[in-house]
């Protein structure tokens, strides 16, 4: 072996420190905000100066109707469905076809299995159930 294959690279370790770093980094903190103050405001003059920064004062823009109708569907929705989640659905196929029958769904869809009929039932409880709760029938 030749000295050039003992010589392994130096690496750096690092160190672990215990305690609190808390004053180091009040101290660390403080040395940056005194030295960018000067260089900061400049930077933010020249960016305003040059229009990319836009310092408003305080106007806000109404937000479209139709946008906040979307919202107030996408959260019912959400609501909806989190609501069909809590309600206890029975794992009986034969009281779950009787469930869909009594709302006047169809029992079976084509291709669907008790699971996806459960799952049915249940999305169409939720949503019977939102609607007996705004419109007495």
């Amino acid at each position: 072996m030749s000295d050039e294959e003992d010589a392994a690279p130096a690496v750096k370790k690092s160190r672990v420190f215990y305690g609190s770093l808390e004053e180091k980094e009040r101290e660390r903190l403080s040395g940056e905000a005194a030295s960018s103050a000067g260089a900061n405001s400049d930077a933010v003059k020249a960016g305003i100066e040059a229009g990319n920064i836009n310092i408003s004062s305080g106007e806000t823009l109404e937000m479209e109707e139709r946008v906040s109708e979307r919202q107030q569907e996408a959260l019912a929705e959400f609501e909806r469905r989190r609501r069909a989640r809590q309600i206890t659905v029975s794992t009986d196929d034969g009281e779950v076809k009787a469930g869909l029958r009594a709302l006047g769904e169809p029992i079976t869809l084509f291709g669907e299995g008790p699971a996806d009929r459960r799952e049915r039932w249940e999305q169409f409880s939720s949503f019977y159930f939102e609607f007996s709760k705004c419109c007495r029938w």
